[in-house]
Formats: structure tokens, sequence, C-alpha cells
């Protein structure tokens, strides 16, 4: 997803102000359109070298630090027994974001974005995952980075080796949230949101009391 296309994404974020059900997101419009800004320009600022060889494979720090952080904030304001159903939900994600991208790439036609295809795949899951809000937004977000990172340790060690996985079903050059990385990511946030809004996460905790429980 390009620069121009995150504003726009923006944009569409400040105007879900007056959307019904914007409430089940957990997070003002307004909040998460600049959360959206942030990650944006973090994730574009630097992207660092990890390993080359027949391949190439790096990281973007930013782009994949702020969903983690997210996530450790807020499972660290979840209360015991959902902080154990969240971690549950975020290695679910995690894993299901690693196995479509070595899938993916190969599996389907030409004209079918393999990063944006495991993004949503990816968001539908996480917004089925009975967390309180916004957990369908982290599990999306730092689930499909903890994938890309999986990912990423099978193709360092591949290119220590001298070769890439006989399956050839991972890419040549990879980046984690970064490149079409970061689309999956983006994928995977816009459509964990939309699936919120239609009726996904639980209420935040407290939602009749503290509004804060829960949010990042």
């Amino acid at each position: 997803m390009t620069g121009t296309g995150m504003l726009a994404l923006a944009a569409v974020l400040l105007a879900l102000e007056v959307v019904p059900g914007t409430h089940r997101l957990g997070v003002s419009p307004v909040r998460l359109a600049a959360w959206g800004l942030a990650w944006i320009a973090a994730a574009w600022a630097a992207t660092w070298p990890v390993a080359a060889g027949p391949g190439w494979l790096g990281i973007s720090p930013g782009g994949a630090a702020l969903p983690l952080a997210a996530a450790a904030w807020w499972l660290a304001r979840l209360p015991a027994r959902e902080r154990r159903r969240g971690v549950a939900g975020l290695a679910l994600v995690a894993g299901l974001g690693y196995a479509l991208l070595r899938v993916l790439p190969t599996s389907l036609p030409g004209w079918v974005s393999p990063a944006w295809a495991a993004g949503v795949i990816t968001g539908v899951v996480a917004s089925l995952i009975p967390v309180p809000a916004p957990g369908s937004l982290i599990l999306a977000t730092a689930g499909m980075v903890l994938g890309q990172g999986g990912l990423a340790a099978v193709l360092a060690v591949s290119l220590a080796g001298g070769g890439l996985p006989a399956a050839a079903a991972v890419p040549v050059h990879f980046t984690v949230a970064g490149g079409e990385a970061y689309d999956a990511l983006a994928a995977a946030a816009v459509t964990a949101g939309a699936m919120t809004i239609l009726g996904g996460d639980l209420p935040p905790p407290g939602e009749a009391g503290d509004q804060g429980a829960g949010r990042p």
C-alpha cells in the first residue's frame, strides 16, 4: 500500500466518526487515524538489512515495533483470564499469517496479491476471536508481524546455508513489515476493523465503567 493510499485510508477513518458501530473498535476514529499515520511514518522511515545471499532479508523496525508495542500494552491491561485468551489468539493468528505467507505466493492466480489475500484472511480470523476491543486490530497486526518474523527466521537460516527452501513458496526478497509484507499488515488491519464494526470484538473491559481498560 502506498503512502497516498494510507493517507486516504486515514481520511476514511476520520469519516467513520459518524458511522454506526464504530464504538466497537474500542478506539475512536480520530485516535485510530493518528495511530495509523504514525505507523506509516515509522514503517517507511528505515529498513535494516538482516541477511543476504541468493536472496535478501530485511526488517522495517518501525513497522514491526509499533504493532508489537500496542499488543504488549493491550495484553498488560487485560485481566489474567482474558490475557491468556489474548496470548492464545495472538499465537493462532501468528501461525496462520506464517502459513499463508508460505503457501499463497504459489497458490493464487497472478492477478491476486498474495500479501493482500493473506492480510484479508488473517483479519477475518482475528475478528472472530472473542477478545475485548480493540483486540481484533491488535491480533491482526501484531499476529501478522510475528508470522512474518517466523518466515524471516526460516529465510535467514536458508540464506545462511546458501540456499532457499526447496518448496520455493517463500519470496527471494523479503522485508518484515515492509514492502508487500506491509501490504499484508495493512490488509489485516483494514479487514479486522471492518469486521469489528459489523459486530466483531467484545466490548472493552468495563465498558459500563472504566472506558480506558484494554485500550492500546
